[in-house]
């Protein structure tokens, strides 16, 4: 992949899926606390995610992901 918005989109996935994954250790004095921000931070860049790939996707900044994407229907 040359486009450089595909390795911004595949970052912010992959930070994404890891704060959703990710759990701080048991005996932490902020446990609740680092969950819930993990947690939100998480579905955060998830919607930034989403809201980047509708915004190329509309300004055909991404036409090679589209058409490879369309090519199987």
């Amino acid at each position: 992949m040359k486009n450089w918005r595909y390795w911004l989109m595949v970052v912010i996935g992959f930070i994404a899926f890891f704060n959703l994954i990710g759990m701080p250790h048991n005996d932490n004095p902020n446990y609740w606390e680092l969950v819930i921000y993990s947690k939100f931070t998480a579905v955060a860049l998830a919607y930034i995610d989403i809201r980047l790939y509708v915004w190329f996707a509309k300004h055909r900044k991404i036409d090679e992901l589209l058409e490879y994407i369309n090519e199987d229907k």
